[in-house]
């Protein structure tokens, strides 16, 4: 699973930064191989890990997408 994918609209980089409920662990059985970067009070990291990976690539453009629910996604 990549973390992030960046494409070309309208000649403009933009990034998309995949995030997932921090829970995962919690609310399934099965994994399938996923392994969560972060949990707990530390889950923003990565995410912004890879926000800054994108700057730092040139990409001003940055959309996240989420699949936390809705009190994370108010962190977030």
């Amino acid at each position: 699973v990549k973390p992030s994918v960046v494409k070309v609209i309208d000649g403009e980089k933009v990034g998309f930064v995949g995030v997932i409920t921090p829970e995962l662990n919690a609310l399934t059985t099965n994994l399938d191989g996923v392994k969560l970067k972060a949990t707990g009070d530390k889950w923003l990291a990565p995410i912004k890990a890879e926000v800054e990976k994108l700057k730092e690539q040139g990409v001003n453009k940055i959309v996240v997408v989420s699949h936390s629910g809705v009190d994370y996604e108010k962190a977030l």
